[in-house]
């Protein structure tokens, strides 16, 4: 299903949206601006998503080295005390 829209675009933006369809883009002005609206869209959701992994990963990741640092640290420091007695 869909909807008309109604939109205010400058001059030289619909220039550049007729010519577009002048040169086989898209079949209309119409058929254009929705598909950039749809290009616009799955770009941003994809950033999102990259962004949310990102926030979640680089925080948890950073927290899990800190850990095996740590564990290792201990780990030779225990070793040390073991062959040095």
């Amino acid at each position: 299903m869909s909807h008309p829209i109604t939109a205010r675009l400058p001059d030289d933006i619909i220039k550049a949206i007729d010519e577009a369809v002048k040169s086989g883009v898209a079949a209309n002005r119409g058929a254009l601006i929705s598909k950039a609206i749809n290009e616009w869209l799955s770009k941003h959701s994809e950033d999102a998503i990259r962004e949310s992994y990102r926030k979640r990963y680089a925080s948890s990741n950073q927290s899990e080295l800190e850990l095996v640092t740590k564990l290792g640290l201990a780990s030779a420091a225990m070793t040390i005390s073991q062959t040095s007695s």
